[in-house]
């Protein structure tokens, strides 16, 4: 197929996976796909691949809780992290924003949040280059008792961990600029904001 396509020079390989998770599969039927050993789904493939050494990443426009999930069951987490986290880099004046979790993770507890911040201030630095990380609780105002229960519950973990914690951060504020980590939660989401 490659060499039709004027391809043999990429270097690319085609595996077979012919099995597939589907934007339909939800629930119990995705974690089950997700889980079963010698899955031959394109995603337990690839995921499969990565785990082998034989790719160094995975790229999919499917099924975003599927893809999350065969990556949670085949590679595990790091060490300390109890659940992964889907990451976003969102454009603010200065440059970029990383927000997480952005949708993986719709119930946490308080410490599910700080590890999202200690991954996020990681990401920053290492790939995006940013030497201190301003880390930002979005809130619905920046008093440190202001927000629901989890963003109370957080706000000293964050402020006891070492990071460059700034404290809460409003949605007005989301994309007014600077290298921050923004750590929606939600019940104050960014459901109520409109992205042009």
């Amino acid at each position: 197929m490659l060499s039709q396509a004027g391809g043999d020079s990429v270097p690319i390989r085609l595996v077979d996976a012919p099995d597939i998770i589907t934007m339909e599969d939800k629930g119990l039927k995705l974690a089950l796909k997700a889980k079963r050993r010698g899955s031959k789904t394109s995603m337990a493939v690839g995921m499969d691949l990565i785990l082998n050494g034989e790719a160094d990443a995975f790229v999919t426009a499917g099924n975003t809780g599927g893809a999350l999930a065969t990556a949670y069951y085949r590679l595990g987490t790091l060490q300390g992290v109890e659940r992964p986290a889907l990451t976003g880099l969102f454009p603010v004046k200065n440059g970029f924003c990383v927000v997480l979790d952005i949708g993986a993770n719709p119930e946490c507890k308080p410490y599910h949040l700080l590890q999202f911040a200690v991954m996020g201030a990681v990401y920053a630095q290492r790939v995006r280059g940013v030497p201190n990380p301003r880390v930002g609780l979005l809130s619905n105002g920046e008093e440190a008792g202001k927000g629901n229960e989890l963003v109370k519950g957080v706000y000293p973990l964050l402020a006891s961990s070492g990071l460059n914690f700034i404290g809460n951060v409003e949605g007005k504020e989301l994309f007014g600029g600077g290298a921050f980590i923004r750590l929606p939660n939600f019940d104050d989401s960014l459901d109520g904001f409109e992205l042009d």
